[in-house]
């Protein structure tokens, strides 16, 4: 993450309706991020993609 500390805040909760099966979950806009950057590749630039998917989905141990 890559962040303005002096531009961060906590904006309202929205609905957002792009869960399968027509429910929702809550979410809030970012306010002050300017990248995200996994695995030393960005993936957000100031709140839009860079279509960059590096890594993978972790998986839960097994025990």
């Amino acid at each position: 993450m890559v962040f303005r500390l002096d531009e961060l805040e906590l904006r309202a909760e929205e609905r957002a309706y792009d869960v399968p099966h027509g429910t929702w979950r809550f979410t809030r806009a970012p306010a002050g991020f300017r990248a995200t950057i996994a695995g030393g590749v960005p993936t957000w630039i100031d709140g839009a993609s860079t279509g960059a998917h590096p890594g993978k989905v972790l998986q839960p141990i097994k025990r």
